[in-house]
């Protein structure tokens, strides 16, 4: 069933949340035992092992998790009681087209769409495949514009970052949500390994397994024959050239739009301040630590200084 965001505003006001990325850090977390609400972002969500149950899910992007990917899906569905906040600018942006029998009939969870990147409802410029969102819902605000109008602060830098954890935390905000527990999102500066973990006892997926999931050869290849098709070469190009950078020179995959996701951060930080809300992060290598955004909160002393948040 489709959720509108404005179902969502205040859902959970007060209630303590964590929000969950996919760096190293993120399974040094009490999720089983935490009575809050679990919100986790992008690739994360294949990065649970069936363990950690969220209640939601947030994605913005055009390789993962995508509705109409059968196996993308199947991890999706096992999330019964969760809520799947999906940009469909994002998702259906460049090779992928939207199938409303997808939603209908095969997605098993509810979800809600929501517009990552169309600041006061403008086309991009030059027009891309998100922009035919624009006509199908006219009326529709892109998120931030949403935030802005609801928290009454102006978000001066209307340029979107890089990074998924700024929706997770903007959707953390329009719930409600406080304090807000940010653990996995490391955004490094420099490239890093995932360090195999485990939770609770039970090895998570390493990366070979997590790429064997999500079929990624197969989907560099249905890009690469979108670019041929459109005569763009320069997308997949750039994406070659990062690539490169991040497997021999250390490059962080998370370099382009950095700067636009601390200005985003930066003012979650003001809105939360202004509404009487905490914001930590957990992650003690985490940029947003070493940028000294949010406050933070070494993971092992959560359940010291907020132990009511978490089952005995």
């Amino acid at each position: 069933m489709e959720i509108k965001i404005e179902e969502l505003i205040n859902k959970h006001k007060n209630k303590p949340c964590v929000i969950m990325g996919s760096g190293p850090s993120a399974y040094n977390f009490d999720y089983s035992r935490f009575k809050g609400i679990v919100i986790i972002i992008g690739g994360a969500i294949n990065r649970t092992n069936g363990i950690i149950k969220g209640d939601y899910l947030i994605s913005a992007n055009d390789h993962f998790p995508i509705p109409e990917v059968k196996k993308h899906r199947d991890i999706i569905n096992k999330f019964k009681n969760a809520v799947w906040i999906l940009s469909d600018t994002a998702c259906y942006s460049s090779i992928w087209n939207k199938n409303e029998n997808t939603f209908k009939n095969l997605l098993k969870i509810d979800h809600c769409f929501f517009d990552h990147i169309h600041f006061d409802q403008k086309a991009c410029s030059p027009k891309r495949g998100c922009c035919k969102f624009l006509k199908e819902n006219p009326k529709r605000k892109m998120i931030y514009d949403i935030a802005q109008d609801h928290f009454g602060i102006k978000l001066t830098n209307k340029k979107i970052g890089v990074s998924v954890s700024d929706y997770g935390l903007t959707f953390a905000m329009l719930l409600g949500c406080g304090p807000i527990f940010i653990q996995g999102v490391d955004l490094p500066l420099e490239s890093y390994k995932s360090i195999f973990k485990q939770y609770d006892g039970i090895k998570m997926p390493n990366k070979k397994e997590l790429e064997e999931t999500l079929f990624f050869k197969s989907l560099r290849y249905k890009f690469l024959l979108y670019y041929l098709k459109n005569f763009n070469f320069k997308p997949y190009l750039n994406s070659v050239i990062e690539k490169i950078k991040i497997k021999y020179f250390k490059h962080s995959v998370f370099s382009i739009n950095f700067i636009n996701s601390l200005k985003i951060m930066k003012w979650i930080k003001n809105v939360a301040k202004k509404r009487g809300i905490k914001i930590y992060t957990l992650g003690e290598v985490s940029t947003l630590r070493t940028m000294n955004i949010f406050e933070y909160l070494p993971a092992n002393l959560v359940k010291i200084k907020y132990k009511k948040f978490f089952k005995n």
